[in-house]
């Protein structure tokens, strides 16, 4: 894989020739970028889908390093001995998960019942069966669900115990001038309402045979980080559309609620620079000042061809080197604002469809229960045909706490 520094020297490269080929169609047919898609024919139209489909791919590709970088850095840390270090000392945590390891796949049944029954620092701590697995094992799930998870980057992930209440406001309280001796008059439009955290399941099951644990680089380990790219692809759909018997979803939480909108229009995902600043502004000042922008991949490719004017060679979408290095994974931005892609994100050009948002993440709030990720083993229901069941568990929710702090770009 290559380093970041070569991604990113490539992303340039692709970036400024697909904008010099955008720039020299326009110049040739005397019309806006905007219009490509729609309109450009033949070779033109070929190169360009090539640089993008090229772009794209190393765009992705810069996003896994930069992210395997971090994970690699967070494993380090967790490696680091939590004892002076002798040269005949075993971490614990290194000792157990070996020998849980050897026990679950060579079929060792009593030596499995003893260790699934062994609490130490060492396991999660969980019930027999349930969570006495490796704590690495747990965070390596963990990891990648948040990773992978665009909803659980943006906004605020909290644990709790059981279901619960949030208090809720809607529109700030009148501020008034108070002068001595004189008493402030009521606000009796203002209400403070609430909603309940409630607690739904998301589980990915993963038979493992014999053969594969005995072959496999990586063990139950690499099968723990791809259970939680699953699972944390589930909940991204989940947060952001809802899903009967699951969480509301922040879209149709913010329809059912009548959040400010701007429509496109049309029946076609198009957008115009001036529909992405109405947005923004479609929200009240205190929450544009920590908004950010959301959309499909789809929207996003018509958005970076909107020129700042016509026959201009500025974009609208400034990419994050101009601002950031791009170790810090600064997203890039639209109008000064961060603007994210979100693999859930609608894309359909139904009537009334909500395709993007604005608005600050921190109303929009995730609660965990058990602290992350379960994992339940069953060494024994498929035993004769030498297979282990894992079952990784995530359980959670998410609320909307205020309907104003967000705009929907419709069709």
């Amino acid at each position: 894989m290559e380093n970041i520094q070569n991604l990113s020297e490539r992303r340039n490269k692709l970036t400024y020739d697909l904008r010099q080929e955008l720039d020299r169609w326009e110049e040739l047919n005397n019309r806006s970028t905007s219009e490509f898609d729609a309109t450009a024919v033949g070779l033109a139209k070929d190169k360009v889908a090539r640089l993008e489909a090229e772009l794209d791919k190393v765009e992705a590709e810069l996003n896994r390093s930069v992210a395997d970088k971090k994970a690699k850095e967070r494993e380090e840390k967790l490696a680091e001995p939590e004892y002076s270090a002798r040269s005949n000392f075993i971490d614990p945590k290194d000792d157990y998960t070996a020998r849980f390891a050897q026990a679950l796949f060579t079929g060792n049944r009593v030596g499995l019942d003893r260790l699934m029954n062994e609490r130490t620092t060492a396991t999660t701590g969980g019930g027999a069966y349930s969570s006495a697995i490796p704590q690495e094992w747990q965070n390596r799930i963990v990891e990648k669900i948040n990773q992978m998870n665009v909803m659980r980057q943006l906004c605020p992930v909290r644990n709790v115990m059981a279901d619960q209440k949030i208090v809720i406001g809607g529109a700030l309280p009148t501020a008034q001038l108070m002068t001595e001796g004189t008493a402030i008059t009521e606000d009796a439009a203002y209400t403070i309402g609430n909603v309940t955290v409630n607690d739904f399941t998301y589980g990915c099951y993963v038979p493992v045979s014999k053969q594969y644990a005995s072959d496999a680089i990586g063990g139950l380990e690499y099968i723990a980080r791809k259970a939680g790219e699953a699972i944390a692809n589930k909940l991204e759909a989940a947060y952001l559309n809802g899903e009967s018997s699951g969480p509301t979803g922040l879209i149709p939480a913010l329809v059912a609620a009548s959040s400010p909108a701007v429509d496109s229009g049309g029946s076609t995902l198009t957008i115009t620079g001036d529909q992405i600043i109405d947005m923004s502004y479609a929200v009240a000042a205190q929450y544009r000042m920590n908004g950010s922008y959301l959309f499909s991949d789809d929207l996003i490719k018509v958005i970076r061809k909107i020129k700042t004017a016509s026959g201009s060679n500025e974009y609208v979408w400034k990419m994050p080197e101009r601002y950031s290095d791009i170790r810090d994974g600064a997203p890039a931005t639209l109008f000064g604002r961060p603007a994210y892609m979100s693999p859930a994100m609608s894309t359909a050009t139904t009537a009334g469809g909500t395709v993007g948002l604005f608005g600050d993440m921190n109303y929009h709030e995730i609660y965990d229960r058990d602290g992350g990720a379960n994992v339940f083993i069953d060494p024994y229901g498929l035993s004769t045909a030498l297979v282990t069941r894992v079952v990784v568990s995530h359980r959670t929710d998410s609320v909307l706490t205020n309907a104003a702090a967000f705009c929907r770009y419709t069709i």
